[in-house]
Formats: structure tokens, sequence, C-alpha cells
């Protein structure tokens, strides 16, 4: 980084800001970039890099404590995950005793049961159990039953012509994995084929993305297990299945929040029609699944030649210290965070960053006010929402105790399955109980962000609070760089608030709690005004493929919003603190032109094409470069910034701009 959080040589200045402003701000970093160069990535961008800085710290710091604490939970995790000749020499042997219990099943109550057991270690199968708010009564934390049980990344890889050869290669790593788990090769063969089959008949019972984005239509209240056997028959043992997850607590006597019944029922008939040397091969294969990345070198890399190279295009596995540091993090996350915390996150930069939510807060507060297309009382409503978010940034007050113990010597496949059981005892114990609200989604040292609809709260960990996100206050910067900030957290921040009342956050009240509070005219004015933006989004083509602008809706109007309400609050605090403190006129650009570099910059990647074309059907997100430019083109002070004019490429006339917020 250059002056601040710009860095002048991203940029291709053959290229016009008018015709093609991506490529005009980001187009040299594009070309020094290929993704052939990046073998351990099927993307490489400004997230990506970030990550990469922080596996880096998180290796020096989980080096150091594996030195110095070598028999901590930290040390014990770390080193065993390190050690790949123990990894070997172990090979599936910590998974013995499943592959036994998954062998001996004689009916289906036996395949239930199994089931529930690997489910109690995070293992896929059937469906999923987590504990989460309830949406109609948020202070209540209860379980909720969602559809799950598959290998392949999302329900449309079963029925889309275009991913035959992925379903294909995905039958074959299923064979090799049966195989190395000990199955005859020639039996793997077939209980591959019988496993896609089975799989391709839950994916067909179970609901689409965009389907699962209305929280009212995946909010299925059933209030006790005479309920849930009505829904299944006598074929589950509701009260066997739930005693089998570790901690959960009085989980009998509901309530149980289901996504979609349907794909309840329709496991509930496959139990009964499939054969159970099926159900045997499905349920070993799911076993393998979870845990063969964390099993002996073959396994490792046969799970990865499926999953990271024919899913993402992504060449070479991630180097092993950085694997394991991630798994490590996720398994044992207080004491992780705890030193991570003390060595990156200041109380400037959580001050700075606290300054800039408020401000932020209070523009878009009074927007609502002024919105013309919004009435009175959905006006009010969406008021006292945004009065009620609460704000998370850096590191959480405290964290959940953690009933994790690791034996010395113990390989790293046994210690993953002890801090699976640990981690989902701990959820399960949530159950029927209030929410704890100090908890957080997500820890520190990840770099990501979020809001919450049914706890009504945004979250920033520490880890995206740094470049090329935010440049923290120094003494050379006493300010940091306002254009970075604004143009890369601020947008994040504005856009993660955004979600508190658009489309979706309009169906969650100002408790958290499923209450539609916009009128049927709000509804149809949102709609009609967010078209503009689902047909912009439709002409992007990707590979060969357009993006879902549906799909993808509620993320573009967030990122359109963001970038617009962050751009507004940068302003107002140039003309009170003033345009020299932005560096204004560093290398030649306005403190204007450096927020919307900043902006784009956020956005730059290169991805392959594997990658490129799965986010297509699973991620909610427009890719990169839609979202660097699509929100731009809809913002006068984009066009007057960069002298844009009607008829440039980069223009939009009046009638074509997208004015939600």
């Amino acid at each position: 980084m250059v002056a601040g959080g710009i860095d002048p040589s991203y940029m291709d200045k053959s290229v016009s800001p008018r015709e093609d402003f991506y490529r005009y701000a980001v187009g040299s970093w594009i070309a020094a970039n290929p993704i052939d160069e990046r073998p351990e990535h099927s993307r490489w961008g400004a997230f990506e890099e970030l990550i990469e800085s922080n596996h880096e710290m998180l290796r020096e710091l989980l080096e150091k404590e594996t030195a110095d604490h070598p028999d901590s939970l930290l040390g014990r995790f770390y080193k065993s995950g390190m050690d790949t000749a123990a990894a070997d020499a172990a090979a599936y042997g910590p998974l013995s005793d499943l592959f036994e219990t998954i062998d001996a099943i004689e009916s289906v109550a036996d395949v239930v049961s199994v089931a529930a057991t690997l489910r109690s270690m995070q293992v896929g199968a059937l469906w999923r159990v987590d504990v989460e708010a309830d949406s109609q009564n948020s202070e209540m934390a209860v379980l909720h039953l969602s559809q799950s049980g598959l290998g392949l990344p999302d329900r449309d890889f079963y029925v889309l012509n275009d991913k035959a050869e992925l379903r294909e290669k995905y039958v074959d790593v299923v064979t090799r994995l049966l195989t190395l788990s000990g199955v005859d090769s020639g039996d793997a063969a077939q209980q591959a084929t019988d496993v896609m089959a089975l799989e391709t008949s839950m994916a067909r019972a179970s609901l689409t993305r965009v389907e699962r984005r209305d929280p009212v239509a995946t909010y299925n209240r059933f209030e006790s297990i005479a309920d849930l056997t009505a829904l299944t028959g006598e074929v589950v043992d509701w009260p066997a299945y739930l005693s089998a997850m570790p901690g959960l607590s009085d989980g009998l006597s509901g309530p149980y929040i289901l996504d979609h019944p349907p794909f309840f029922s329709a496991v509930a008939k496959l139990l009964q029609d499939v054969s159970l040397s099926t159900w045997r091969a499905y349920l070993r294969w799911q076993v393998l699944a979870k845990f063969s990345c964390y099993a002996h070198t073959e396994a490792v890399q046969t799970h990865f030649g499926f999953f990271g190279t024919a899913l993402t295009g992504q060449k070479e596995l991630k180097a092993l210290y950085k694997r394991v540091g991630v798994v490590t993090g996720t398994m044992v996350e207080a004491p992780l965070a705890e030193l991570y915390i003390a060595k990156t996150f200041s109380p400037q930069a959580k001050e700075a960053v606290t300054s800039m939510v408020d401000r932020i807060m209070k523009l878009l507060v009074g927007r609502v006010k002024a919105l013309d297309w919004m009435g009175d009382e959905t006006k009010a409503a969406a008021l006292a929402k945004l009065a009620a978010i609460r704000v998370k940034i850096g590191y959480p007050e405290s964290y959940e105790p953690l009933e994790l113990e690791l034996q010395a010597g113990a390989s790293y496949l046994t210690n993953v399955r002890a801090g699976c059981v640990a981690n989902v005892k701990a959820e399960m114990k949530r159950n029927n109980l209030p929410v704890n609200k100090v908890r957080w989604e997500m820890p520190p040292f990840m770099v990501n962000a979020y809001y919450h609809p049914t706890q009504l709260e945004i979250c920033f960990p520490a880890a995206i609070l740094r470049p090329p996100f935010f440049i923290a206050p120094t003494d050379e910067l006493p300010f940091g760089d306002p254009a970075v900030n604004y143009g890369g957290i601020g947008a994040v921040i504005a856009h993660e608030i955004s979600h508190s009342i658009d489309d979706e956050g309009r169906k969650y009240d100002a408790k958290g709690e499923l209450r539609d509070w916009w009128s049927p005219s709000d509804a149809e004015q949102f709609v009609a005004r967010s078209k503009i933006l689902v047909d912009q989004y439709q002409r992007f083509i990707v590979e060969g493929s357009p993006v879902n602008g549906q799909l993808c809706l509620g993320e573009n109007v967030a990122d359109l919003f963001g970038v617009k309400l962050s751009y507004a609050a940068y302003v107002q605090w140039l003309s009170e603190t003033g345009r020299d403190k932005a560096l204004d006129g560093t290398d030649g650009f306005t403190a204007e032109q450096r927020f919307f570099l900043a902006w784009v910059g956020v956005w730059k990647n290169t991805i392959t094409k594997e990658n490129a074309l799965q986010r297509l059907v699973t991620d909610p997100h427009a890719p990169g470069e839609c979202r660097a430019v699509g929100p731009l083109v809809h913002l006068p002070a984009f066009h007057a910034a960069w002298g844009i004019l009607p008829g440039d490429p980069m223009y939009r006339a009046p009638e074509e701009i997208c004015e939600i917020w």
C-alpha cells in the first residue's frame, strides 16, 4: 500500500474510467495476478489477500503457543494437525468404530439411530440439527431441523444438465474414498452409484436457494414430538434421535422449527423404500466426506481432487499450517481469539469504526424519513428497528465454556472428532434457554461480517478491520485513510445495516420476530424499483452463463445502498473535518475519486472457471466485477467525480437509475 490505502500501480490508465471503470481502477492488478499463478486458490482478490496475511499471523501465534505451552488445548490441537507422519500412520483408524457401527445396521431404526450419532459430530447425514433463535419468540433459542444430507454443494448440482460431468466425477470420488476406507473396489463402485441415486432423490425434495430466501416459508413450527411423528411416521424415532444429541437441553418438549416439512416426509419414505445396503453406503460416505480432509495424505489428496480441484478449479492444497490453523480456530476458538486480539486490534481502531457506524446510522435514519415511496407507518416501523440494532465490533466480551479434552499424542483426526462433538454439545446446551446476546456467530480472526435478523445485530470481527478495508489511525495518518475506510469497511457497514430493512429484513420486526411490517403498496414499490437491478445483473455474463439476478437481488440492493450511504457519510466527514485530512489530491486523485477507487479495490479478483460457475448456483452475491461496477453506475456522484457523460458506457440515464434508499 502507498499513499494511505490506494495503490496506483493497480490501475490501467490506458483504459478510460468512462469506458470501463473496473479495468481502469484495477486492470494492472488483474493482469499481474492471473489465477493460474495462484495454485492454492480458486479465487484471488482483496479478501484472499487479507486472509493470507491472517494465515501468517495465526501461524505465528499458534507456533509460539505450541512451543511455549505444548500441552494447552491450542498447542495439542495444532501440533497434532501438523504431524502428517502420525496422520499417515493412523489412516482411517480413528473412524473404525463408526464404520463398524454402520456395517452392523440391520433395520431402518438402526439407520436413524446411527445418523443421529453421526450428526452429533457434525456429519451431514439426513438433515441438520441446530439451535437458533426462534423467529416468533426471538428471546428464546430452540431446535431447528433443516434439509441437508447432500454431498454436492447444492441441490441444483443433482438436477442441472450442465452439472452432468461433475456428477460423474462425484461418483468417482465416492468410489475411491469408499475403497480407501476398506470397501472392496467392485462393491465401492456400485455403492457410489447407489449413493448418488439416493442423494438425487433427497435433492429433488429440497428447496432451491431462491426458495430458501423466504423466511416465512421456511418457518414451520412443530410444538411436540407427536407433531414430528405425524410428519414422518413411526419410521423416525424422534425421542431416540434427539436424545443422541450431546448435551441437548430439554430436547423432547419442543418446539421444533422445520425449514421444509416435505423434505422430512420424503426422507422418511426413502428410509422405507431404499435398501439397507444403500443406507449403509450413504452413512459411510457421509463420514468420509466429513473427515477425509483431516486424515492421511492419500485420503486428503483424493478428497481435495474433487472438492477442491473439480468443483472450484483450485490446483493445489493450501499449505498445511493454513489448513490446520483454520481448523484449530474453529475447534478451539476462545484461546486463539484472545491471543489474536492482543496482537492485532487497538482501542483506537475500535473507536474509529464505532464513529463510522454512528455516522452511517444517523444518515440512514434521515434517509428513511425522507423516502417518498414508503408509507408513514412503515417508516415508523423501520426507524424502530434501526434503533434496536446492536453493533459488535472487534471481538466478543466473553466466550461460552467448551467441554473439550485432548489426550496427549492423539491423532489429528481423533482431535477433530472430539472438537466436533464438543462444539455440538455447546450448541445443544442452548436449547430452550434465553438467547445469549453476548455470543458471536463468528470468531474475531475471521475475515467477514454479518447481520443477524433475529438477534438484530451487525458484527465486524477484528480480522476484517485491516487493509484494504480499513486503515487504522496512526501517528502518520491520524485519521487513517478516510477514503479507503468509507469506501471499504464503511460500505460493508452500510451494506449489513441495510439488510435490516430490505426485502428480507421487512419480514422481521424490531424484536427480530417474523412480522411483515411493509404495506402491500410498499412491497409493490420495492419490487418495481428493484427490477432494474434484477434485469441489470441478468445481463452480466460469466463464463458463458448469466448471473441469477433474482438469487443475488438482496445482496445487490445492499451493495448499492452500502456504497451510496457510505459515500454520503464520507462527504459529510469531508465537510466537517477538511479535504486535506482525506489525502485529497494524492497521486492526482480527488478525495471523491479516491473513495470510488477504494470501493472497486475491495472487489478486485481473478477466479477459475470452475469456481465462477459454482458460485452462480450457490452464492447469493454477484461476481466480484459485477459488485464493483454494478452499483456505481446508479450514482450521479460517481458520474460527476469521473466526468462520465451521457453516451459513456459507465453512464446511466436518470430513468435507468435504481432509487430505493
